[in-house]
């Protein structure tokens, strides 16, 4: 009966031995789960704040592109515009001196009507 109790004893230590073992394996895989999935929430926060900064300067240079281009487009509009005046005010100036040389040339000709008119008169 001694040995009986004994190897009772023996299984029920043998029993607890493993339990524990196997409570120390699941604590050791719980604590590694754990520790990943940290290591994952961080790296995931990381991710997220490097796309949310990457995001933000992708803006920034989108509203620069699209202000220079704004630029670009008042500098033509404005170079159009001084074009347009300034080819105005060039007709403007060349239709002055045509009509001051179409005045010049009636007066020419007033002139040489007369002078033939006077070397008809001579002749």
């Amino acid at each position: 009966e001694a040995r009986e109790r004994e190897d009772t004893l023996v299984s029920e230590f043998k029993a607890q031995a493993d339990k524990m073992s196997i409570d120390h394996t699941l604590a050791l895989d719980r604590a590694q789960a754990d520790r990943e999935h940290h290591h994952q929430t961080m790296m995931e926060d990381q991710a997220n704040k490097y796309k949310a900064k990457l995001e933000e300067l992708a803006f920034r240079h989108q509203t620069k592109l699209e202000e220079t281009i704004r630029q670009y487009e008042d500098d033509a509009a404005f170079r159009a515009r001084a074009s347009e005046e300034s080819h105005e005010s060039m007709l403007h100036m060349f239709d002055t001196k045509m009509a001051s040389l179409a005045t010049r040339l009636e007066g020419m000709a007033g002139k040489e009507t007369k002078l033939m008119q006077r070397l008809n008169e001579m002749s």
